[in-house]
């Protein structure tokens, strides 16, 4: 996590200033740099090969082991997750959580009343890193394998964002419930793959994929809010 927040530190101090779309094309730009260097830093990272043997983080054994291990791991990240929603909302109905909401509403008013626009975005991203951090580990021990060209692929990148996007931005409950929602179709698709009639089989990963781009389309056009809307706040 404090790599990861570094890292993101470090990215936030040239671009943080670009705003809406150049700043997801220079972030993304950056992943790419990173994903090419990781590919060709074969002593670190192995490669392609990838990082194989990564532990579970209690590692049990006799006949039940493979699913005392997947509940701990899944026992262990729900507590975290349960963790971080309590600290992010405490966080986000906090002073400085309402300067976050300002600036992402209107930057030069909040600038004009004498908040450091840039310091307080330079602290987002270092947070949000540090917690993507977190996340890479529980990915990783989920998978017990790790590699570069999937760690860093714009696949994954796009999928957190459809989450964000179909759940709801601006509030904890519609990231959660967005994925759950696409991730969900994910596992669907697994399933129905096993017995769906052979001529379906092959196809059934990309009918996913248009069902969550049409989700998208209509979510956008009608309730561009996403699932759960940000509850609006009312100054009295």
């Amino acid at each position: 996590m404090a790599m990861s927040g570094l890292a993101a530190a470090l990215v936030a101090l040239p671009t943080v200033r670009l705003r809406a779309d150049y700043l997801a094309i220079a972030t993304l730009a950056f992943a790419e740099v990173v994903r090419t260097v990781a590919l060709n830093l074969e002593p670190v990272t192995a490669g392609t090969i990838g990082i194989v043997g990564i532990p579970h983080i209690l590692t049990f054994s006799g006949p039940d082991a493979a699913f005392l291990n997947a509940a701990t791991d899944v026992g262990v990240g729900a507590a975290i997750l349960a963790g971080l929603f309590l600290g992010l909302h405490f966080i986000l109905e906090s002073p400085w959580g309402r300067v976050l909401r300002a600036v992402r509403e209107d930057e030069e008013a909040t600038m004009a009343v004498g908040k450091n626009t840039f310091r307080y975005k330079l602290q987002v991203f270092a947070i949000g890193g540090a917690l993507m951090g977190l996340a890479g580990w529980l990915f990783a021990l989920t998978l017990l394998y790790i590699e570069p060209s999937g760690s860093f692929a714009p696949a994954i990148t796009f999928s957190v964002w459809v989450m964000v996007i179909v759940g709801g931005a601006g509030n904890l409950r519609g990231a959660i419930a967005g994925a759950f929602v696409i991730y969900g179709l994910e596992w669907l698709s697994v399933q129905l793959k096993d017995v769906a009639p052979d001529f379906l089989k092959d196809s059934i990963p990309y009918i996913r994929l248009m069902i969550v781009g049409a989700l998208l389309i209509i979510l956008i056009i009608y309730r561009p809010q996403g699932i759960l809307r940000e509850k609006k706040r009312v100054l009295r």
